[in-house]
């Protein structure tokens, strides 16, 4: 008969604990707030994965104030257009009224979104919010006001609702583009990205477009839009790449960027439809297109599509 060794009662409890210890500790983890507050608050946890949360839309300031000098033959709507605003924007935030005349050389303003105010004497916030449906902290907040108590007459306020105004007919300027100068296609294409605000489609910033892209092969033949000289060749390869601009009558310039090859120069005399260039890549350009500008002076830029066929 062979002797047994006892089993020792230390070992068994060694055991008994390594064993709970298995199996409570992962459930303690998963229920304690401190390891949640571990997790990065940058990412999503989405059936047992990681994802990032980054939005690859810039974020807009919505009460930005935007500014347009008018020029001849502007209208309400191309100017709202241009802005990216509504034209009951345009009318309340500059104090437009029935039949007045658009006056080139005069600034209007307004916000992103609702309207600018002007605080009237005797005024208070909680006149101006009753009047528009929204709350007095609404606007305090929009305008960055302390005190609501505490406002002066004459203050320009943004007032964050839809403007409620009349009806309004608004007399272009004295001239219309068809008597202004005729303009020809560049090329034929299809527009795919057009005048105004938009978010770059490389740089992913908000910013005005001061042409509009015209969707044709590398190597398309471009046409002069009018009649005129060449008044500049530039290549800019942080924007509109290889690039011509041309003078014309009435103190006119058209632009054609993204080229490929130029074949004009400074001071040429160039007509209606002559090709000037061959359409390309160049520059800072997601794809082979036309860039196109109308101007009204070199500084101004102004929606191509106003004016041409």
């Amino acid at each position: 008969m062979t002797n047994q060794k006892p089993i020792r009662k230390d070992r068994v409890a060694l055991v008994v604990v390594a064993i709970l210890a298995a199996v409570l500790i992962p459930v303690l983890l998963r229920s304690s707030p401190e390891a949640d507050d571990r997790l990065d608050p940058g990412l999503d946890i989405v059936d047992g994965t990681e994802s990032d949360t980054l939005d690859p839309t810039p974020e807009l300031n919505p009460y930005e104030i935007l500014s347009y000098t008018i020029i001849e033959g502007d209208t309400l709507e191309s100017i709202a257009r241009n802005l990216g605003v509504d034209v009951a924007q345009l009318v309340a935030s500059n104090d437009l009224t029935a039949a007045e005349t658009l006056t080139p050389g005069e600034l209007v303003r307004v916000p992103r979104t609702g309207f600018l105010y002007r605080i009237s004497s005797g005024e208070t916030l909680s006149d101006i919010a009753a009047s528009h449906d929204v709350t007095v902290d609404d606007i305090a907040s929009v305008n960055n006001i302390a005190d609501p108590g505490q406002i002066l007459a004459g203050t320009l306020i943004i007032v964050p609702a839809d403007p409620q105004v009349a009806s309004v007919a608004v007399t272009p300027t004295t001239q219309t583009p068809d008597e202004i100068v005729g303009f020809l296609w560049p090329v034929n294409g299809e527009v795919v990205s057009q005048f105004g605000y938009r978010t770059h489609p490389i740089l992913g910033t908000w910013e005005r477009h001061n042409g509009i892209d015209i969707d044709v092969p590398e190597g398309t033949s471009v046409a002069a839009a009018a009649p005129g000289t060449v008044f500049n060749v530039d290549n800019d390869p942080d924007g509109i790449g290889l690039a011509v601009y041309l003078a014309h009558a009435d103190d006119f310039y058209t632009v054609y960027g993204h080229l490929s090859d130029i074949q004009v120069q400074p001071g040429d005399s160039i007509s209606a439809g002559q090709q000037i260039a061959l359409s390309g890549n160049t520059g800072l350009s997601n794809g082979p297109h036309l860039h196109f500008e109308i101007r009204k002076t070199p500084e101004f830029p102004i929606d191509p599509l106003l004016y041409l066929p």
